[in-house]
C-alpha cells in the first residue's frame, strides 16, 4: 500500500514543471492533495435534451452524432470550428471560438459527442457556443453527460485538466487511501467507506450521492479532530492538586452581602468536586454577561491557596486585570491569602520583587494579564489556574499556561455565551459548565434603535439620566483598517459630547492614552465623579460600575451581535432599570438583522446562536488562533448533529480502547486539513 502524501504530482502523466508549479501554490504537492482537492460546485448535466427542446438563451446539454466539421478563419487569429450533429429527428450547429486547430483532429465525422453550452438562434435556426463536450466512447463522462465537478483552479490550469488528473488518481490510487477512523468505530455507526466517499465527492452519479459523502466526511473529520483533543485530555497521567480547606470559603460566603443563586450553587458543586478529585480539573464556565461567574472564581482561588497551593487568575487586559485586583484583593487579605498583580505595565523594580514573591511562594495569589504565563515567571507550587474570557486566549495559550505547574486545576470563564457546536470544537478538551440565572434585583435593559433626526430627544433623555445620578458610556467603533481613524472618530466624539453636555463632565479613553491617565479615568467613572465616559471597545470585558445604566452605541453597523450584547452588558448592574441606544446607518439586510435582535431579546445564548449563523466561527472566534482547523468539508454550523454525534461515539470509544485511542492519536496526526503537529505543536 502506497503512502499517498509521499507521491509527488510530478509523477503524474501532464504534470511538468509549470503545472507542478501551480499546483503547488494551490497546496497541492502529493497525490493525497489531489484526492482531497474537493469541487467548489457542480453542474447538472445528465438531462440530455432533443434539439427541438432547447430554448435560445439558456445553457443546455445534448448530444448527437457529428455529421460535418469544418474550421472557417473570419479574421487573422480568430478562427471558428463548426461541426453539425444529428440526434436522430434534426440538425444542430455547435461551435468553438478559437480551439478549431487543437480540436479539428479530435472530433471526427461519425464521432458521438455530448455537448454543454449556450443556445442563441441565428435567423431561425439554433446554433450553440460550446463550453464543454465529450466524446461518448464508452466511458464514463468527465465532462458532459453527468453531474460535472468545478475545482477550485488558477491561470494555466483549465477544468478538463484538473477533472482527468483528479479521475486518474482516483483509478489507480483511491484503494490505497487508509481508513482514519478504527474499525470498531466504523461498523458501529454503519457509514460507508472512505474511498466511496472520496469517489463521490468527485464523480456522483446522482446529486443525493455527493450530500450522503459529504456527511459522512464531515463526520470524519469532527470524529478525527475529536480523538486528537480527548486523547490528548485524557493523557495527562499526574495526578491534580487536591483542594482540602473548605472552612475559608465557609466565611468568604458568609461574608457576601447576598445569596448565591441556584445556578451559582449548582456550578459551584461541579467545580468543588472537581477540586476535590485527584484528577485535574479542566472546565468551561459559561455565563452571560452580568449573571456572577466571578464569584464562582473567588471561590476556586480560595479553596486552592486555602489548601497550600498558589492560584493565578488571567484577565485579556490590564483594566479587567486591575479591577479583579481592587473586587479581591481586601476580601483574600482577611483570609489570609497574599495577593500580587503583574502586568506589562509595573515597574522593572516593581515586576522583580513580584517575580521573587511567586517563585518563593510569599504570594498565594496572582492576578495579571497574559504576562503571569511568560517564560521568566517561576511558580512555587501552583494549584489552579483561572481564566477569565477564555475566547481572548487560544488553545495553545491554555496548554502552556497549564505547563506552569504540576497538573494544576483549570478553569476557564466566559461571558460570551458559545452555541453548543461552537463549544465542542473550542472547547472539546474542557467540561462545561453553565449559570443561566442573573442574581437577583437586577433591573431589566431596553434597547432601542435612535434614527439620527431623534438625537437630540435621546441627549435630552440622557441629560436627565444624569440628573437622577446615573452614569453613561458612550462606545465607539473600532476600525479595524486603522487605528488612527479610530482614535480621531472617539476624540471628535469626545468634542461633541462636551458641547451639548457642557454641565456635566466627560471623559475619553482610548488604546493610545498613557496607562497612568486610563487607570485614572476608570477610577473617576468607578467613584461615581465623571458622569460620561467615551471609549472604544475597551469596556466590552468586564468593567463593572453599578450606577452606569446608560449606553449609547454609534455606528452599531460595525459590531457583531455577540459584541453588541457584550457591550450592553456592562449596564444593568444594580436594580435600575437600564437604557441602551444604538445609532448609526443600518441600510444592509445584516445591519438590520442584528439591530432588531438586539432590540428583541437579552438572551446572551440566543444572540450567539444568530451570530453564529450570520457570521461563522471564523470571524466571531479567529478560529486559527484558538488551534481549531478550517474544516475542508465539516461546518460546525449546518452540520451540528453530526458533530454531536461524532463527539459522542468518540467518547464512548475512547473510555472503552484508552490505550487504542491514544495509540491511533499518536500515530494519526493528519487529516484532509487538521493536522495536530500544528495545533499542538
Amino acid at each position: 500500500m502506497y503512502n499517498l502524501s509521499k507521491i509527488s504530482i510530478d509523477t503524474l502523466k501532464g504534470v511538468g514543471k509549470v503545472k507542478k508549479r501551480i499546483l503547488n501554490n494551490m497546496g497541492i504537492s502529493s497525490v493525497a492533495d489531489l484526492l482531497f482537492h474537493f469541487p467548489r460546485k457542480y453542474e447538472d448535466r445528465t438531462n440530455l435534451k432533443k434539439f427541438h427542446e432547447l430554448l435560445p438563451g439558456s445553457v443546455e446539454t445534448t448530444k448527437g452524432y457529428v455529421v460535418k466539421s469544418e474550421v472557417s478563419r473570419p479574421r487573422p487569429r480568430f478562427n471558428i470550428l463548426k461541426v453539425v450533429i444529428f440526434d436522430g429527428a434534426s440538425y444542430l450547429t455547435v461551435n468553438w471560438f478559437n480551439q478549431g486547430d487543437y480540436l479539428k483532429d479530435k472530433i471526427k465525422v461519425e464521432n458521438e459527442i455530448i455537448v454543454t453550452g449556450k443556445v442563441r438562434s441565428n435567423f431561425g435556426k439554433l446554433e450553440m457556443s460550446v463550453y464543454d463536450y465529450e466524446l461518448v466512447d464508452g466511458n464514463e463522462n468527465l465532462n458532459s453527460g453527468g453531474i460535472i465537478p468545478f475545482y477550485p483552479s488558477s491561470e494555466g490550469l483549465n477544468q478538463r485538466f484538473i477533472r482527468g488528473l483528479i479521475r486518474y488518481c482516483l483509478d489507480n490510487y483511491l484503494n490505497d487511501l487508509p481508513e482514519i477512523l478504527p474499525d470498531e468505530l466504523i461498523e458501529n455507526i454503519n457509514i460507508s467507506p472512505i474511498q466511496w466517499c472520496i469517489y463521490k465527492m468527485h464523480f456522483p452519479d446522482k446529486v443525493k450521492e455527493q450530500e450522503i459523502a459529504r456527511k459522512y466526511l464531515a463526520y470524519r473529520e469532527f470524529a478525527f479532530y475529536q480523538f486528537g483533543v480527548l486523547t490528548r485530555r485524557k493523557s495527562p497521567t499526574k495526578k491534580g492538586k487536591v483542594i482540602r480547606d473548605l472552612y475559608s470559603i465557609h466565611n468568604y460566603l458568609e461574608e457576601l452581602p447576598f445569596k448565591l443563586t441556584g445556578a451559582q450553587r449548582r456550578v459551584w458543586e461541579d467545580i468543588k468536586n472537581d477540586l476535590k478529585s485527584s484528577k485535574p480539573m479542566a472546565r468551561l464556565l459559561q455565563g452571560d454577561v452580568g449573571s456572577g461567574k466571578t464569584v464562582i472564581a473567588a471561590l476556586s482561588l480560595i479553596g486552592c491557596c486555602s489548601s497550600g497551593y498558589q492560584g493565578a487568575l488571567m484577565a485579556p487586559t490590564e483594566v479587567l486585570a486591575r479591577q479583579h485586583y481592587l473586587d479581591l484583593h481586601e476580601s483574600m487579605e482577611k483570609l489570609n491569602i497574599s495577593v500580587a498583580l503583574l502586568t506589562g505595565s509595573i515597574s522593572q523594580t516593581e515586576k522583580k520583587k513580584v517575580l521573587e514573591e511567586i517563585s518563593s511562594g510569599k504570594k498565594d495569589l496572582i492576578i495579571g494579564t497574559h504576562a503571569i504565563f511568560q517564560e521568566n515567571v517561576k511558580y512555587n507550587n501552583l494549584g489552579l489556574v483561572v481564566i477569565d474570557e477564555q475566547h481572548r486566549f487560544g488553545v495553545n495559550q491554555r496548554l502552556k499556561l497549564q505547563e506552569k505547574g504540576e497538573a494544576p486545576n483549570v478553569l476557564v470563564m466566559t461571558a460570551t455565551p458559545i452555541p453548543r457546536t461552537l463549544a465542542l470544537t473550542l472547547y472539546g478538551d474542557l467540561d462545561v459548565s453553565i449559570i443561566d440565572e442573573k442574581p437577583l434585583g437586577r433591573g431589566m435593559i431596553i434597547t432601542k434603535y435612535v434614527s439620527e433626526q431623534n438625537r437630540k430627544k435621546l441627549y435630552e433623555f440622557v441629560k436627565k439620566q444624569i440628573q437622577l445620578g446615573r452614569q453613561v458610556f458612550v462606545i465607539c467603533p473600532l476600525i479595524e483598517e486603522s487605528e488612527k481613524l479610530d482614535i480621531e472618530n472617539a476624540v471628535r466624539m469626545e468634542k461633541v459630547f462636551k458641547e451639548v453636555f457642557a454641565s456635566y463632565s466627560v471623559r475619553l479613553v482610548h488604546s493610545r492614552i498613557p496607562h497612568h491617565d486610563k487607570e485614572e479615568i476608570m477610577g473617576e467613572f468607578r467613584e461615581g465623579t465623571l458622569d460620561i465616559l467615551i471609549s472604544t471597545t475597551v469596556v466590552e470585558v468586564g468593567i463593572n460600575v453599578p450606577n452606569a445604566n446608560v449606553m449609547i452605541i454609534e455606528s452599531v453597523e460595525r459590531f457583531g451581535l455577540s459584541q453588541l450584547h457584550q457591550l450592553r452588558g456592562r449596564i444593568s448592574r444594580s436594580k435600575n432599570e437600564s437604557y441602551c441606544f444604538l445609532l448609526g446607518k443600518i441600510t444592509g439586510q445584516d445591519a438590520k438583522y442584528r439591530t432588531k435582535v438586539m432590540c428583541e431579546t437579552n438572551d446572551g445564548f440566543k444572540i450567539a446562536e444568530m451570530d453564529l449563523k450570520l457570521r461563522g466561527p471564523g470571524e466571531i472566534f479567529g478560529t486559527r488562533q484558538h488551534g481549531i482547523p478550517e474544516f475542508k468539508v465539516a461546518d460546525i454550523v449546518s452540520d451540528g448533529r453530526i458533530l454531536e454525534a461524532s463527539t459522542k461515539h468518540v467518547k464512548k470509544f475512547i473510555d472503552n480502547n484508552p490505550e487504542l485511542a491514544q495509540e491511533l492519536s499518536t500515530k494519526n496526526t493528519r487529516f484532509m486539513n487538521i493536522d495536530f503537529t500544528k495545533i499542538y505543536g
